[in-house]
């Protein structure tokens, strides 16, 4: 949706997407989200940026097209470049939602991303 996400589009099979994370600091902590690829079958790749000095410890949260969610994984952001591997295999088609929550209690917005059989 446009609340939040700036998309530019698929590219070779990824789409950019750039929002500006909300943390308890008011921060930008989380830049240049791609996700990989799109639509998923099997597995999906979310790549991004930790642009704080610190290193973040953060949970990925996803969720179905009914906000239940089917995923979550902790994960410490180091900065610069990060990268998450799902499997999907085993989802049903659909749209999901996912978004970065921070330990210190501030969480990003949502970027989508869409599961095909």
């Amino acid at each position: 949706g446009a609340r939040g996400n700036a998309c530019s589009g698929i590219l070779n099979g990824s789409i950019e997407c750039a929002v500006s994370g909300i943390s308890v600091t008011n921060d930008r902590i989380i830049g240049d989200v791609q996700i990989a690829p799109v639509p998923a079958d099997r597995r999906v790749t979310i790549n991004w940026q930790n642009l704080s000095e610190v290193n973040q410890r953060m949970e990925i949260v996803i969720t179905d097209s009914r906000s239940r969610e089917v995923f979550r994984e902790k994960i410490n952001g180091s900065k610069g470049e990060n990268s998450l591997n799902v499997d999907v295999n085993t989802w049903p088609s659909g749209v999901y939602n996912f978004r970065f929550q921070f330990d210190s209690g501030g969480q990003t917005r949502g970027w989508h991303f869409m599961v095909v059989r």
